[in-house]
């Protein structure tokens, strides 16, 4: 029994020394939010929110969605705003659209280089009640943050979403917009001159007229496909494989993870490279119905049970997916805020920003919460002030003392990037050996810069040995990894201050062995055990005892008399890029 316990000490002894060494990890936050009032009227919604460069100066500029006067019949309006190097926007200009505009997307249209804007109008009849006849709106970019006059097409009814793709693989990007009151998904396939074709139709098979539309490719086949959150008869959300002409086979629904889909985000949360989901589920009449659920995909169009998130009140605010924290792992960011009424999810209400990072497997932790205090709904997350690290932009369109105003909270984490080792020691060597070991360097948040890398060993004397690292600049692949050898080496005569031993002293300790044998041997032959007893006793005393003996009468010990004495030393490793500074330590042991 005895031996068993030994074995399982060395063994969980090895497992501790064996744990990734690391110089620091991620951690999330966000600076409070810089507020910037806008015209009345903003929709409110993250679908009419769109963030891309548009006037060509390198940084991110918003794009957002008015309704106008939605009791007029006036057209509704885009705004965009030019964002600087540090995160904040001034107003640029509006540009009309059509009625009621619901949702915007960015994208080149007509390949200039410049970005576009699409954009859906919902088309509300104030007057006789449901819907105008539906449209979208082309805005074709001027690369200066301005934009040409909009051309209108002719959609279905109520169109309340529209997400860019190329549907018919001819290169050239396409928009789908979801006619939610028809029940139809509206194709419109791209000239690549910035106009198109007339919508092909295909039936959504849902039984509301909420939910939104995304584009992936679901089944890995190399055609783009559309997912559609509503109410199914056989889950909250529906897929459509594309035929790769701008048609679409017949959906599937998945999961009766709440009683309808509202909104949704696609991309690979587990690292298989398929495409996953997260669907936020909403139940206008009970909070508790009410979440955001994780359905992992299987790579051809299926997808597994859903998770639902742990989150609190109502819960109807758009996912997003995004590497809040830069380990390289996604994350989802969401927001959760309850209603006017308890218990009554119609309105979001002012909120919290929940931050679940996740573990790289599909599974995230408990959320980190971020308090807005003035968040109605969270419309946009991406870098908005150039450091590689995404940021929050949330909107307040309610009756309140914030109403009509964007909120732009910066992520803090920033870019940077990490040392580990495989263990925190190099073990023992002896004199005049030398021992190599991996460094591993990752970076957060895409950090780009090289990395000049060196190491130092203490105790510094004359005698200490020597480190080195190769190579000694470094840069990160595409994957975000890099790594270095780490060479330490000594001398003869480095890690004591006393003589190296002599050879023919070192073969003396060897010579008494026989001598500490025989006495244990004859010792144990003597007893009156038995046999087996007398076998284990023998052997046990010959192994304890000679090591004493070395140690001791044959020239061993520490005492400086020819002896070999130990010395530990660290080995700081140190990496550095301008102002950004990392280092981590190893222990390593000198005979």
């Amino acid at each position: 029994m005895s031996s068993r316990r030994d074995l399982f000490f060395m063994t969980a002894l090895w497992i501790f020394l064996g744990i990734s060494h690391s110089g620091n990890c991620a951690t999330v936050g966000f600076q409070p939010a810089l507020v910037h009032q806008v015209a009345a009227d903003p929709t409110g919604s993250s679908l009419a929110t769109a963030i891309g460069d548009f006037d060509g100066d390198g940084n991110a500029d918003i794009a957002v969605a008015y309704s106008a006067d939605q009791a007029s019949s006036s057209d509704g309006y885009v705004s965009v705003w030019i964002g600087s190097e540090n995160g904040t926007f001034s107003f640029g200009n509006n540009f009309i659209a059509g009625k009621n505009p619901y949702s915007i997307a960015a994208a080149d249209f007509d390949g200039d280089g410049n970005l576009d804007l699409v954009v859906s109008n919902l088309g509300i009849d104030h007057t006789n009640g449901g819907f105008l006849s539906g449209s979208v709106s082309v805005l074709l970019g001027n690369g200066n943050g301005t934009f040409q006059d909009h051309v209108d097409y002719a959609t279905g009814l109520g169109p309340n979403s529209v997400a860019v793709g190329d549907f018919n693989g001819d290169g050239r990007l396409d928009f789908a917009v979801k006619a939610a009151a028809d029940h139809l998904i509206n194709v419109f396939l791209g000239h690549g001159d910035g106009t198109f074709r007339p919508h092909i139709d295909t039936a959504t098979g849902d039984s509301g007229i909420v939910g939104e539309l995304a584009v992936a490719d679901f089944n890995q086949d190399g055609k783009t496909d559309l997912v559609v959150a509503g109410a199914y008869a056989g889950g909250v959300v529906r897929i459509l494989l594309g035929n790769g002409d701008g048609t679409f086979q017949p959906g599937a629904s998945f999961d009766q993870a709440g009683p309808f889909g509202r909104s949704l985000a696609a991309g690979d949360l587990d690292g298989d490279g398929k495409i996953d989901l997260v669907v936020s589920h909403a139940n206008f009449g009970n909070a508790t119905a009410s979440g955001t659920s994780v359905m992992l995909g299987h790579g051809d169009g299926t997808f597994a049970h859903a998770t639902t998130l742990p989150t609190t009140k109502c819960h109807v605010g758009t996912p997003f997916i995004a590497d809040v924290d830069g380990d390289g792992k996604l994350d989802i960011v969401t927001i959760s805020g309850g209603g006017p009424l308890e218990g009554f999810c119609g309105f979001l209400g002012l909120g919290d920003v929940l931050v679940f990072r996740g573990n790289g497997d599909g599974t995230f932790k408990t959320p980190d919460v971020f308090n807005t205090e003035y968040a109605y709904n969270l419309i946009a997350v991406g870098d908005l002030d150039g450091d590689n690290a995404p940021d929050l932009v949330t909107m307040d369109n309610i009756e309140d003392s914030l109403a009509n105003t964007i909120g732009v909270a910066l992520n803090i984490t920033g870019a940077d990037f990490s040392i580990s080792t495989s263990s925190s020691s190099l073990g023992t060597i002896r004199r005049g050996q030398s021992a190599t070991t991996t460094l591993s360097f990752e970076h957060l948040n895409n950090f780009d810069e090289p990395v000049a890398v060196g190491c130092s060993v203490q105790p510094a004397t004359t005698a200490a040995p020597t480190c080195s690292i190769t190579p000694s600049s470094l840069s990160f692949d595409g994957s975000g990894h890099a790594t270095a050898t780490l060479t330490f080496s000594t001398s003869a005569t480095s890690a004591s201050l006393a003589p190296s031993p002599k050879v023919d002293m070192d073969l003396s300790g060897f010579l008494c062995l026989p001598l500490a044998g025989m006495v244990l041997i004859g010792t144990s032959l003597a007893s009156g055990r038995s046999a087996k007893n007398r076998l284990l006793v023998c052997l046990s005393g010959v192994v304890l005892l000679s090591g004493v003996l070395l140690q001791t009468a044959c020239g061993g010990g520490s005492n400086g008399n020819g002896g070999s004495q130990a010395t530990t030393y660290t080995v700081t490793i140190t990496g550095m890029s301008e102002a950004t500074n990392h280092s981590t330590t190893m222990n390593v042991i000198v005979r």
